[in-house]
């Protein structure tokens, strides 16, 4: 049975903090279709109607198609941080020509490949790529942390405000590092300026973490913000 993880030294603990790292290296090109997130309307992430009739995304030349896999597999076999940074640069780069198999990587079944993916859409952002996230890509299980905070990230990113709870949640987590990245897309999307130390004392998290679930239910609760 082939294993479906990063190899070591390449381990699921560094996708996250890298992608998240470097989410500058996509802001500037996808400025224009990068998501607006409010709290308007405050929902379950349920596919939006009509999503079996959504037209096709943009496919790629075939020559441009082939590199793209190769480079798709090359994702599957990182085993350094500056592997995975130039393949992230690449990708990114592709822009709109990579949304097909940043798709088809996230609902795959090589869990490092799918964080990766995950975290490429994520940092791009581009809401018009939500329908075909939520038609094709499962959402993971909490059981599997990275899979599932990796999910979480990306929706928000896309302007998916119901995943605002399952990052605060992620604030909480053991791993310092999974903590800090959630407190960074909860801020790069809602730009609140709520404070959080991923690293601090125990005490002085739990109390940021009450600050944003108070900021959270006042912003759902509030009737001039629902539909």
């Amino acid at each position: 049975m082939s294993d479906t993880s990063f190899s070591t030294p390449f381990s699921h603990r560094w996708v996250a903090p890298l992608a998240w790292a470097v989410l500058g290296l996509g802001a500037a090109a996808c400025s224009s279709t990068k998501a607006s997130v409010s709290t308007e309307g405050l929902g379950g992430a349920d596919a939006p109607s009509g999503q079996d009739q959504l037209p096709e995304l943009i496919q790629p030349a075939s020559d441009i198609a082939t590199r793209i896999s190769v480079k798709s597999y090359e994702v599957q076999g990182i085993r350094s941080s500056d592997e995975f940074v130039r393949l992230f640069e690449w990708f990114q780069n592709q822009g709109e020509l990579a949304y097909p198999k940043l798709i088809e990587m996230a609902a795959g079944s090589h869990s490092g490949a799918q964080e990766f993916a995950m975290s490429v859409i994520g940092a791009r952002g581009d809401d018009r790529l939500l329908p075909y996230f939520l038609r094709d890509v499962p959402a993971p299980s909490p059981d599997n942390a990275n899979l599932h905070l990796g999910y979480h990230r990306a929706l928000l990113a896309m302007g998916e405000t119901s995943s605002i709870p399952v990052l605060i949640d992620g604030m909480e987590e053991d791993n310092l590092k999974k903590r800090a990245v959630a407190h960074l897309a909860l801020e790069r999307a809602t730009r609140t300026g709520i404070g959080f130390d991923a690293g601090g004392d125990p005490e002085a998290r739990a109390a940021s973490v009450q600050a944003w679930r108070a900021w959270y239910a006042a912003q759902s609760s509030d009737p001039l913000l629902q539909d």
